[in-house]
């Protein structure tokens, strides 16, 4: 009975020790739901290192069995430290609003990222139609360049056949008349009938006698 003593005594102070620690560790749940958890306690609990030796004065069984409590109660607080730091954050209404208030500014960064990439996606779009619209711009004047170029070869072209066709001494009625035997034709009927009558019978560009005329009627 008296060896039984020291065993019984040491199992009554683990189970209240124990008991207390979770009736503490429920009290915290409870009381502070919203509380963060506390890394800097389940750093502090990971590496805690082996008990200390036991005291040399109790006998060995008794030193390894104070090893055994204080190593599950070292056991007890790191599952407690767990409890207390997912329980809350699965459960808690406060935890939830805190880990969206810290989610906010990542989503606001996602948002500013898709922004920013759409942005420069019609920024892009923007630039290659600027691109098409300078090209199409110069396209269209050098069409216009080519037009006017033309239209000028034409209407020098047809202001040359009109010189070819209009009397080349008053420079204003039609070439309507050819000369025999020269046959000169650069020369509208009335003004043959006006040289001949001022300058007689000679053709006005070879100076040959003429015989007669002949009148081509338009």
């Amino acid at each position: 009975m008296a060896s039984g003593t020291p065993q019984r005594l040491e199992r009554d102070a683990y189970r209240q020790w124990h008991s207390s620690a979770l009736d503490k560790g429920a009290r915290k749940r409870t009381h502070t739901p919203s509380a963060t958890p506390n890394v800097d306690a389940l750093n502090t609990v990971s590496k805690k290192s082996c008990p200390p030796p036991a005291d040399t004065s109790h006998p060995p069984a008794s030193a390894l069995h104070l090893q055994a409590i204080d190593h599950f109660a070292t056991l007890s607080e790191s599952v407690v430290a767990l409890i207390e730091h997912h329980d809350p954050l699965v459960s808690s209404p406060a935890n939830i609003k805190l880990l969206q208030t810290c989610a906010k500014p990542l989503m606001d960064r996602l948002d500013n990222a898709y922004l920013n990439a759409v942005v420069q996606e019609l920024q892009s779009r923007i630039d290659a139609l600027e691109v098409e619209r300078a090209t199409l711009v110069r396209q269209m004047e050098e069409v216009k360049q080519q037009s006017s170029d033309e239209v000028q070869k034409l209407r020098k072209e047809l202001e040359e056949e009109k010189q070819k066709s209009i009397c080349c001494i008053c420079m204003d009625k039609a070439r309507d008349t050819v000369l025999i035997p020269c046959m000169h034709s650069q020369f509208c009927l009335s003004c043959i009938i006006k040289h001949q009558k001022a300058n007689g019978s000679a053709c006005p560009t070879c100076r040959a006698k003429l015989e007669g005329f002949s009148w081509l009627r338009p």
